[in-house]
């Protein structure tokens, strides 16, 4: 606001209608004013949301406090004048300025997290950590840039503020935003991190301000703050299964919000056979969401190739986040209920339970394929790298560490970075094809048993081994659908018992850029076809009932070979007319087999399913219910 000045037919007074200023970057605002050569302005800056509502300076309700500021326009001024910076009632900026250099002031409010006694402001820090182009710590991130100190508080508010420098000449060599996040050191050594993905800001060429934010985006609270404790079980029998724990050496623990992601150890539960984290102590509110997930810590043993407990692939203490296909990849989330004791949570890592075992026992015939297959007709539209059917290859990038290492198969990393080194022998075992160019594309995955049904992938493409070719791939992020996950499904008899066919297609995927499609697990424990039938089996060609049924909109279709045959699947509408073909004239050995059937662009209805496998032809009937 300012004085009763009049300019050029402009007027700047003291009331709701005086001359408000534009947001252009952060914390920076600015108008423009016509004045004539030799005009004196008083004025005041005012902020706020209303009349009422103070802010740093309580009673004054937004306006800055001490005398007014005086601009002078010079009689000899051009035509445009830029007042130099000024800052809202320090009347100064809050460091020291250099000619030479681009400072950029950062402010956190952690008031939330000294409500609930996550920050001691008598004893804790606030740091800043991020890529180390502008900030000043290592590549790992591994200690704090800098500390920021407390610069006022306001209620619950409670507001931290700290600056890194850097000379002009190398703000110029700095590509593209650079990433960065606040973090809390307590005094006990405990490192707390924002859950959330890494900030980023554009480093500007002169002094600046970054937008101040609350810390892990949590503002403060009126809800009550509530004393309780949470519980968690997990049940790692599927790596177990695999080779990959035991027991005796190796540790569990549950890392999320409540502990900064650190590190509550689980005990061993020998009844049960699962590990347990109970009694957690958490000051928090009712209705807030706690982010978490399972961790396994190997035994050092595993990192010594010289060891009998030597586990190719595993760093003993860096590898063993768990990626829940029950919840898209992303973090384990449960609310806050007001009790003394929050309700236990009783899970299986990854979300697998460990009758997802797959060997050469239990699956027909001892070997098993999957076949993969993704539209990517919807690439070609791609802003960023439009896929190129004539050039490019179309790869599968398994992301899920335990399907991989069992099948021999690199982790590719989530930048694609250890895809080069792999042999071109693997490129080309992941390496989808279109042979009738139809822009659907398939592969068949051998797989090498024991492993688990659990698949999470991405999908790339590109030219890899060109030297100048490059990889799309789509997915990121840490949030749910950051890569596709699919599952084997089970053959589950009346007894309990679980099989698996010999050959699996998982639904056709369509290509996306992000928040990428991602199933639920299968069902363990309802039996799918009955003991007698599993005789059948081994005997003779058979087409067996869809399972579910009715179904909405996936269902699996199952069937078993005699004998090698060429096989065509399709699915028929109640007049006759073909719908969806899910497998046309290939070849399949003999065993059991497994298609999986999405109908999601059909309506409702009754639907008939027809199989050809040499001279044996069978019809059966679904029905889909939307």
């Amino acid at each position: 606001s300012g004085s009763d000045a009049a300019g050029l037919g402009n007027v700047i007074d003291w009331s709701a209608n005086s001359l408000q200023m534009t947001n252009v970057d952060g914390d920076y605002w600015t108008a423009s004013f016509d004045m004539t050569p030799g005009d004196t302005l008083n004025y005041k800056f005012w902020a706020g949301v209303d009349p009422e509502t103070p802010l740093m300076n309580g009673g004054e309700q937004g306006w800055e406090s001490g005398d007014n500021n005086i601009f002078v326009l010079p009689t000899d001024a051009p035509a445009e004048v830029e007042v130099p910076l000024q800052w809202y009632e320090l009347r100064e900026a809050p460091y020291t300025m250099e000619e030479d250099s681009v400072t950029l002031l950062f402010k956190v409010n952690v008031g939330a997290q000294a409500q609930l006694a996550e920050f001691d402001p008598a004893t804790d820090k606030v740091g800043i950590r991020g890529n180390p182009a502008f900030f000043d710590n290592p590549d790992d991130w591994s200690s704090s840039a800098f500390y920021l100190d407390p610069v006022g508080d306001s209620g619950d508010n409670m507001f931290y503020a700290g600056y890194s420098r850097i000379h002009k000449d190398s703000v110029a060599n700095i590509e593209g935003d650079v990433g960065y996040k606040f973090v809390l050191e307590l005094a006990d050594g405990t490192v707390t991190w924002e859950s959330r993905d890494d900030r980023y800001i554009n480093i500007p060429m002169q002094d600046s301000s970054a937008k101040w934010v609350y810390f892990n985006d949590a503002p403060p609270t009126n809800t009550p703050i509530l004393n309780t404790t949470l519980n968690f079980e997990v049940n790692v029998g599927i790596l177990e299964g695999l080779g990959y724990f035991n027991s005796s050496i190796d540790t569990v623990f549950a890392r999320g919000t409540f502990n900064g992601w650190g590190q509550n150890q689980m005990a061993f539960n020998s009844f049960s056979g699962t590990y347990e984290a109970s009694n957690i102590p958490f000051t928090t509110t009712v209705g807030a969401d706690v982010a978490y997930k399972y961790y396994v810590k190997w035994d050092q043993s595993r990192d010594d190739e010289t060891s009998v407990n030597y586990l190719a692939g595993i760093t003993h203490d860096g590898s063993g986040w768990e990626e829940p296909g029950v919840t898209g990849g992303g973090d384990r989330l449960f609310q806050i209920v007001d009790a003394e004791n929050q309700p236990k949570r009783s899970e299986f890592f990854n979300g697998v339970e460990p009758k997802a075992l797959m060997t050469s026992a239990n699956v027909d015939g001892g070997a098993m394929t999957v076949n993969f297959s993704i539209d990517m007709s919807p690439a070609v539209q791609n802003t960023s790298q439009p896929f190129d059917a004539s050039n490019d290859s179309v790869y599968l990038f398994v992301d899920t560490p335990f399907f991989a290492l069992t099948n021999g198969i690199t982790v590719p990393g989530d930048g694609g970075d250890q895809w080069l080194l792999i042999s071109d022998e693997e490129r080309e075992r992941l390496r989808f094809t279109d042979e009738d160019g139809d822009m659907i594309y398939e592969l068949t995955l051998e797989l090498q048993l024991p492993t688990l049904n659990h698949i999470g992938f991405r999908v790339s493409y590109g030219e890899p081994t060109s030297q100048d070719g490059s990889l799309f791939t789509h997915g990121s992020g840490f949030a749910a659908g950051r890569r596709h996950y699919q599952y084997v499904q089970p053959i589950v008899a009346e007894n309990g018992s679980v099989s698996w066919p010999s050959s699996y297609t998982m639904p056709t995927l369509t290509w996306k850029v992000d928040n990428l499609d991602w199933e639920t697990p299968p069902d363990y424990n309802t039996p799918t076809t009955s003991s007698e039938s599993e005789v059948e089996v081994v005997r003779e060609f058979a087409l067996n009932q869809n399972y579910p049924n009715p179904f909405n909109p996936t269902t699996n279709i199952s069937f078993s070979l005699a004998d090698a045959a060429p096989v065509k699947l399709t699915v028929y509408n109640l007049l006759g007319q073909e719908v969806a073909t899910l497998i046309i004239g290939k070849v399949m050995n003999a065993g059991t087999h497994t298609v999986a059937f999405n109908a999601s662009s059909l309506s409702s209805g009754v639907y008939i399913y027809r199989l050809e496998a040499g001279s044996f032809v069978s019809n059966k009937r679904m029905t889909l219910i939307k």
